[in-house]
């Protein structure tokens, strides 16, 4: 994005601006008040000088660019301003430019027209704002409001009912409105990373602070006093005895519907080189003959047949030893996802096990990245591939084809990826949610 001849403060105006998306028209500071419930969350938007995104929590705004300067700010919304403003104070940059712009004070214009916000930000607050839209020597921007910033897991439950997980929580989806559960609804953390659905209906949610079971009416949350390893959980799964496995920061726990057991698992005979540490667990899954398979942080792969542990490593044909995400396809193969360890120099690919042999797929041969993180196949057996931030790749037995900003994708890293009842494809970005539409990918708000 584009400064202001002066520094930064382009940035923090246009940034600010958005605590008015809902607010056409602003008379009492109890209505202004009231406004601000509902501008909580994540924006993103572009203009002439790029993209952006912008979270909104209480009064405390962050901007951040794909790449660059970003800051936070605090923000006032004036009443009864003609036309519409919003003034701010930075308060922190990052990296600090050489001319900061900390304690500055910035304001913005703005209108709200079907459904998007136009803002245009103005250096000196004491000068007299425009009230036309139609300068044509201002920098205008258009945003809209996202589900959320990182949506890290999806489901649709037995209702139909679409569930997004978040970094501010989980969020409903009915088919007509959004609604977000938080720490306040009784969520155990705000960052969700699972969700699955047993066989009463209720939702778990692995979080970055426990394990959340929603029965539809209220949350009950298990934490390490209740025998978690760690609070922190990356892989879920209830298998087909209806047992639950977490994968956490600390190892892996098994819980049988009364008390959770450590279940260990010792490090293998390779040089590690993890993203977080050895321990963690990524993926876990149930093969379609009773195995459970977890994906370690730079140990491989690993497969419980219920009475011993089979390693895979790079040595037996893995392409990589940090495995993020594993899949079994419709025809009993398995897929093996390398996430690299958080380096996609080291990321090595998309590996595929036949129960013999692996092979492996890279860049050479139509990946667009090395690093894989997601992993899904569809109701037409074509499977989809979320590649180190350059969007996804399908792959239809033959050849891959690949999907990113050219095809809708604004925000190409993606977390998660579900396929409806309707047969309609969902990804989640870091940077809201996109539903294919056959040939390019369209952004989904909620509204």
């Amino acid at each position: 994005m584009k400064k202001a001849p002066n520094g930064q403060f382009l940035l923090g105006a246009f940034a600010l601006s958005l605590a008015a998306l809902f607010t056409p028209c602003r008379s009492t500071a109890a209505q202004t008040a009231a406004e601000l419930g509902g501008l909580q969350g994540y924006w993103q938007g572009e203009g002439p000088g790029g993209k952006c995104s912008i979270t909104i929590t209480g009064n405390s705004l962050h901007y951040s660019p794909p790449t660059g300067h970003s800051f936070t700010a605090t923000f006032t919304l004036p009443t009864g301003t003609d036309p519409q403003q919003l003034r701010a104070t930075i308060i922190q940059d990052n990296p600090p430019p050489q001319n900061s712009t900390t304690n500055k004070v910035v304001v913005a214009v703005f209108k709200i027209e079907d459904g998007t916000l136009t803002v245009s930000a103005f250096e000196d607050p004491a000068k007299a704002l425009p009230k036309s839209f139609e300068d044509k020597q201002r920098q205008f921007y258009v945003l809209r409001k996202q589900v959320s910033q990182y949506i890290r897991c999806m489901i649709q439950d037995k209702t139909g009912n679409l569930w997004f997980g978040t970094e501010y929580g989980v969020c409903r989806y009915d088919g007509t409105s959004l609604t977000y559960f938080r720490m306040k609804e009784g969520f155990t953390d705000k960052q969700v990373n699972r969700i699955l659905q047993d066989e009463s209906g209720n939702l778990w949610f692995a979080t970055g602070g426990g394990v959340s079971r929603y029965d539809g009416k209220s949350f009950t949350n298990f934490t390490v006093k209740d025998g978690l390893s760690d609070n922190t959980i990356w892989g879920m799964l209830k298998d087909s005895k209806g047992n639950f496995w977490f994968g956490t920061t600390a190892g892996v726990s098994r819980y049988d519907g009364n008390t959770f057991t450590r279940f260990p698992i010792p490090r293998a005979d390779v040089e590690y080189n993890s993203r977080f540490n050895p321990d963690v667990v990524w993926s876990i899954i149930e093969d379609k003959k009773g195995n459970i398979w977890f994906g370690m942080d730079g140990g491989g792969a690993r497969k419980y047949d219920g009475k011993s542990l089979t390693t895979y490593t790079k040595k037996d044909g893995l392409g990589g030893n940090n495995i993020s995400c594993i899949l079994e396809d419709k025809t009993g193969r398995l897929w093996f996802a390398d996430g690299g360890g958080g380096l996609v120099r080291r990321a090595g690919g998309l590996s595929r096990y036949d129960g013999k042999s692996f092979t492996t797929f890279t860049e050479k041969d139509g990946l667009r990245s090395n690093a894989v993180h997601t992993l899904f196949e569809d109701k037409s057996g074509n499977l989809w591939f979320a590649t180190g931030g350059r969007g996804v790749c399908r792959y239809d037995g033959k050849s891959f084809v690949t999907f990113s900003e050219e095809e809708g994708l604004d925000w190409p890293l993606v977390q998660s990826i579900l396929e409806d009842r309707a047969g309609r494809l969902w990804v989640g970005c870091s940077g809201g949610v996109y539903r294919f539409d056959g040939t390019k990918f369209v952004n989904f708000t909620g509204n």
